[in-house]
């Protein structure tokens, strides 16, 4: 019986499927993605483009809540348990080359594993440049629509204190642009992104124009948040008064705020934290609640765009 001849390409290519250099290659791409995705979640957000690429692959692939940060559940099973069933799998196939690799050659493992890092680094670079192109490319199309969002909305009393102590009382910045929002100064998910994103929209607004407007950050969990520690807070977050005031108060009298501008919440028992909604108002020279955003770039965007329209509105 004739032998079949393969050519010396095919031969290569069938040799290296069927020896344990493709099953090292594969589970070394399977080892290095899982741990790039574990990487994403360690990532803190932020409005930065590393922060906005990293809450994004988090809401797109693993079902991240924007708003509260928490994981679905049936996401984190898949996260751990589908690495370890296609490495079963690799290993059942490709049992006997492996087995003789790890046990007769263990050091001609190493050039081949380096070599998973490539599609993965590779893979991870489109997907940043991709999101971040579909990004600036939404926040380039879309201008901000002054009056198809505009609200009409009545500013309830507000009477809190500030970080320096002193008593805020809203009704005394009539006449000026205010904007407001909810936070708690030990939140790890979305508070530190809230943050960021009312420091930089403000910091896109003329220097010149500050003078007309007021930032109020109103705390959640007023207990913990006490004028002392909200003074430190404010300091990490090089947000200084008078432009910046952070708000605390009495327990009720804080929810009562918050519960009257419809910030939902609720706190975890298991942990404190405070599953919220992300919201941020912007208040005309008249005292009316004109605006509402929520977080992402676009957001960001208008709420600048925003700051400036209510600022020149006469």
């Amino acid at each position: 019986m004739k032998e079949k001849y393969y050519s010396p390409i095919t031969e290569t290519v069938y040799n290296w499927f069927t020896s344990w250099r493709f099953p090292v290659l594969l589970l070394s791409i399977v080892l290095f993605f899982t741990l790039f995705l574990f990487g994403i979640f360690l990532i803190p957000v932020s409005t930065g483009p590393l922060g906005q690429f990293a809450q994004d692959f988090r809401t797109w692939c693993f079902g991240v809540d924007p708003d509260t940060g928490k994981v679905r559940y049936i996401y984190g099973i898949m996260m751990v348990l589908d690495p370890i069933f296609l490495a079963a799998i690799v290993y059942m196939f490709w049992k006997k080359p492996l087995d003789t690799v790890f046990k007769e050659r263990p050091i001609s493992l190493y050039r081949i594993i380096s070599y998973g890092l490539i599609p993965v680094f590779v893979g991870a670079l489109v997907f940043f440049i991709l999101g971040r192109s579909d990004q600036e490319l939404r926040a380039s199309q879309l201008a901000f629509p002054a009056e198809r969002m505009r609200t009409e909305l009545k500013l309830p009393e507000i009477k809190l204190i500030d970080q320096d102590q002193n008593l805020i009382d809203v009704r005394n910045y009539k006449g000026k642009v205010i904007m407001m929002t909810s936070f708690y100064a030990t939140c790890g998910h979305t508070c530190p992104r809230i943050m960021q994103q009312v420091r930089k929209s403000v910091e896109k607004v003329d220097s010149a124009l500050h003078k007309d407007l007021v930032v109020l950050a109103i705390t959640m969990d007023p207990k913990q948040d006490t004028p002392k520690n909200l003074k430190t807070f404010s300091r990490l977050q090089k947000m200084p008064s008078p432009l910046y005031r952070f708000l605390s108060g009495n327990e009720l009298t804080v929810n009562r705020v918050l519960d009257s501008l419809s910030v939902s919440r609720k706190v975890n028992q298991a942990d404190g934290s405070i599953d919220h909604a992300n919201l941020i108002f912007l208040v005309d020279r008249k005292g009316t609640i004109a605006y509402r955003f929520g977080l992402g770039e676009i957001q960001e965007k208008w709420l600048s765009d925003a700051i400036v329209h209510l600022i020149k509105e006469q």
